[in-house]
């Protein structure tokens, strides 16, 4: 599955979840004057990322598994030193 684009994201806000601010309900929340700077933030996150997602892979998803031996590059989890 690709990535969500921005509007997406917008939409998948509409689920039927519920938020209260002040206890006040909470429709749209990318419509709401004290979430929208947020939900325009991240829609422009899924946009530029998707974008460069989609270039880079030509629209498919990659994961290359490292080959035994080879290391992530990922810190160690093992603590070194200790029993």
């Amino acid at each position: 599955m690709p990535m969500m684009t921005g509007e997406q994201y917008r939409k998948s806000l509409l689920d039927g979840r519920r938020c209260y601010i002040d206890g006040e309900l909470v429709k749209d929340p990318g419509e709401h004057p004290l979430l929208r700077t947020a939900v325009d933030s991240v829609a422009r996150t899924y946009d530029r990322f998707g974008r460069r997602h989609a270039r880079a892979t030509h629209g498919h998803a990659r994961f290359v598994r490292p080959r035994a031996g080879q290391g992530t590059g990922a810190p160690s989890r093992r603590h070194h030193g200790l029993s």
